[in-house]
């Protein structure tokens, strides 16, 4: 089945509203209850910070990124909903946990030490709480569709293309976060290619066309973006 692809208009014209509607349940319980316990300095990324940006698909998972490095004690200490969750893996700069909310299981992941800074300003949703901007969420995409092939990674730049920024916007955060560790060229490459993984038939055509326009308009000779910030926050 082809996947379906929406943007919320309100996204799309330049407005910019939290689609918490993206989230099931137990996931909004956490969002709700539990978002502002975590520690100073974690960013939301990922294919949840962009569906909260843009509402174009549902999103189960958490992937929260810091610059510090990882403090096990700060973070079980502060997140209420960490304290009795059940971890998946424990690295020195990785952590994933399967939580409790509302009777069901919601997996969050916490990435320490990120070192590849920002080009864009995360949004702050409560308190401390942030969500990285559309710019390095497309960044990090599009370094993410090379390395594995999921058809919502293709759904995602699609939806960020279709909210307003460019191809060229895209590869230029790439190559300011990346530097010479990521390649724009294989990127653009990448999100015009369908013939792996059955993309062809779990992505809709409106968003396999969307892709290939914006390949087409890619432009090599576009230079890196300029960091706002070494830091993720």
């Amino acid at each position: 089945m082809a996947a379906v692809f929406r943007v919320d208009a309100a996204a799309s014209t330049g407005g910019w509203v939290i689609q918490v509607d993206v989230l099931p349940s137990p996931q909004r319980v956490f969002w709700q209850e539990d978002l502002d316990t975590l520690p100073r300095g974690w960013v939301l990324y990922g294919g949840t910070a962009i569906a909260l940006h843009l509402g174009h698909r549902h999103s189960r998972d958490f992937d929260f990124f810091s610059s510090d490095p990882l403090d096990r004690d700060a973070l079980r200490g502060g997140a209420r909903c960490l304290a009795e969750a059940k971890t998946l893996q424990d690295e020195p700069d990785t952590l994933t946990v399967v939580a409790e909310k509302a009777g069901e299981p919601i997996k969050l992941s916490f990435f320490g030490g990120i070192g590849f800074g920002r080009v864009g300003e995360p949004v702050r949703i409560r308190g401390i709480a942030r969500i990285a901007s559309r710019l390095d969420l497309l960044g990090t995409k599009l370094a993410t569709v090379t390395q594995r092939i999921e058809p919502r990674d293709y759904i995602d730049i699609a939806a960020l293309l279709a909210s307003g920024l460019t191809i060229n916007e895209g590869v230029a955060a790439l190559r300011a976060l990346y530097e010479n560790q990521a390649s724009g060229l294989q990127s653009v490459k990448t999100i015009a290619w369908f013939k792996d993984g059955n993309l062809e038939a779990l992505l809709s055509a409106e968003v396999r066309n969307l892709l290939t326009r914006a390949a087409a308009s890619y432009d090599p000779s576009t230079p890196p973006a300029i960091k706002r910030s070494s830091r993720l926050d």
